[in-house]
């Protein structure tokens, strides 16, 4: 056979499934029974930051519009490599939030994780607004967004049942 598993895999799939949850020093992974709010959550942030990624990696020069007179002098091609690198980065975290969002269940874990890693820009944005003279206060919003996508993270992982694995 050339295309699909080879002989014996499908057997092989069964008996994975039917393994007992997952135990690492006595912690049980445990995960949402409703995957609706996660799946919902990792698809939304997903959306938000696909457009920050794609903006980044097509037309970095939209983000002149939050940038002061001394930012927007100091871009040339280097400033624009360098938001290229950004926004395949943003678009790296996109699918790793997108293919989460289609497994059955997610630990508290993975849904921390996932908050944090939304609240990191809203603190680089935070930072960047108050400790840099290249960012006008139009950026935060963008802060914000993320912020809250932070906080819903850290909510649905508080949805959790049982031990956090």
């Amino acid at each position: 056979r050339f295309f699909g598993p080879p002989a014996g895999i499908s057997a092989s799939a069964a008996a994975l499934r039917s393994c007992p949850p997952v135990s690492f020093a006595g912690k049980t992974a445990t995960t949402m029974s409703d995957n609706g709010q996660a799946r919902l959550y990792l698809r939304a942030a997903s959306g938000y930051w696909a457009g920050f990624g794609l903006i980044n990696i097509f037309y970095p020069a939209f983000h002149q519009l939050f940038q002061t007179d001394e930012a927007v002098a100091l871009n040339n091609g280097f400033s624009d490599h360098a938001w290229l690198h950004g926004g395949l980065d943003i678009l790296g975290l996109v699918a790793m939030w997108w293919a989460l969002s289609n497994e059955k269940s997610i630990s508290a874990n993975m849904l921390r994780a996932a908050g944090t890693a939304a609240l990191l820009p809203a603190a680089a944005i935070g930072y960047s607004v108050v400790a840099t003279p290249y960012w006008k206060l139009l950026f935060l919003p963008a802060g914000i967004g993320c912020a809250a996508f932070g906080a819903w993270g850290f909510m649905l992982a508080g949805k959790v049942k049982g031990k956090s694995g």
